[in-house]
């Protein structure tokens, strides 16, 4: 079964780096500047789809954690409680509860505030470069993410949902690094053909 995820990775990573190649080739090339017009409204779409998918990412992410955590996990959450507290164990569910939705929303907010931002320079705004950061951040975590759900899945996780889980992460990378190029190869071509951002 690794075996298989692996290959999948393997796909992936392809996928990228063949489709990364052809634009490469593509704007070695002299190009007019009708054709930097399509290639600068191509990246711009990208930017709005990939924003699009980022903030759905963000709420699917929240409601997977809060929702796993109430149905499916109670018994992992039974060991973080301190039965010497002088705390009701509802209570200390509470907490528990509480503090998973802080970190739930805190990623669905960097999630959603990253798609918009990608969103609004798809439509032609001028963003600055924190959401970018913000999007490396979140292509180098959930890389990383990738690789170890594929080297090392989860004993206790079934097929199905480990195979959910490299599906959610895969496409998290795809889509960030597919900001991440758009942004940077839209402003360029921007400020190659004296494109103005609307404010």
């Amino acid at each position: 079964m690794k075996i298989i995820f692996i290959l999948i990775f393997c796909y992936i990573c392809y996928i990228l780096a063949y489709s990364e190649y052809n634009l490469i080739e593509m704007e070695k090339q002299s190009l007019s500047i009708e054709e930097k017009q399509r290639l600068l409204t191509k990246h711009l779409k990208t930017l709005v789809i990939s924003g699009e998918a980022l903030i759905a990412f963000g709420l699917i992410s929240f409601l997977q954690t809060i929702l796993s955590s109430l149905l499916n996990e109670e018994d992992q959450l039974a060991n973080y409680l301190d039965e010497t507290s002088e705390l009701p164990v509802g209570v200390q569910f509470g907490i528990l509860f509480f503090v998973l939705f802080v970190i739930g929303g805190i990623f669905a907010s960097i999630f959603i505030l990253t798609g918009i931002s990608a969103y609004k320079e798809g439509h032609g705004k001028k963003r600055g470069f924190i959401y970018l950061i913000f999007t490396f951040l979140l292509f180098v975590l959930y890389s990383a993410n990738l690789v170890y759900t594929i080297l090392q899945p989860s004993s206790s996780d079934s097929v199905i949902r480990t195979f959910a889980n490299i599906l959610l992460f895969a496409s998290i990378v795809y889509c960030t690094f597919d900001i991440l190029n758009s942004a940077i190869k839209s402003r360029k071509l921007k400020k190659e053909l004296g494109v103005t951002y609307e404010r």
